[in-house]
């Protein structure tokens, strides 16, 4: 990871005793504690209404043709997002989906499956900053639900604890609270 440049990692147990290891494992790391909040979508679950479509704004999938589309704003915003999840942008159309919303050459957000499973398929969702507060994550959550339960998949949502848009967005598109873990946060030398 150090090598990739990623700046930080993310540490989840599977049980309490892997901490006694960290001093090993992770010589003179400081490691952060955080809350973490899964949320789940069953295929069968009834989804509350499709939010409506804000002025100026189109929803669309993300496929080949979008990702070709090298000129948009925040582009490779969007493309980082796809990296940081699948090995390639091919793999993501072959095998992934999401949604984005678009105003005029702007992306102002997406929704995408970070990863997929037969039976699962867990999301990644984001409003560019000058998007946000104007309903759009919660339209593209609508948006992405949707096209989870067409394919039949149990749709997850994993955010962090304390961020109370994400958790609503999650809630007001349908999902329901399953499970709350903790994460280690730790910083990899040089970084």
């Amino acid at each position: 990871g150090a090598a990739r440049g990623l700046g930080i990692f993310k540490l989840y147990r599977s049980d309490d005793a892997w901490e006694t290891h960290y001093d090993r494992l992770f010589p003179g790391l400081a490691l952060r504690r955080l809350e973490r909040s899964l949320f789940v979508l069953a295929p069968d679950r009834p989804l509350p209404p499709a939010p409506g479509l804000p002025a100026g704004l189109s929803l669309c999938a993300i496929d080949a043709a979008l990702l070709a589309e090298a000129g948009l704003a925040h582009h490779a915003d969007l493309a980082g997002e796809i990296a940081s999840c699948w090995p390639s942008v091919e793999r993501f159309v072959a095998q992934g989906f999401g949604v984005c919303a678009l105003e005029g050459t702007a992306i102002a957000g997406w929704c995408t499956a970070e990863t997929v499973s037969a039976t699962r398929c867990g999301a990644g969702i984001e409003t560019v900053e000058a998007y946000q507060q104007r309903g759009i994550g919660a339209l593209l959550a609508a948006a992405w639900a949707r096209r989870c339960q067409e394919r039949g998949l149990v749709a997850y949502w994993d955010s962090w604890t304390d961020n109370a848009p994400s958790v609503r967005v999650a809630l007001k598109s349908g999902f329901r609270a399953a499970y709350a873990y903790t994460v280690d946060i730790g910083r990899f030398p040089n970084s």
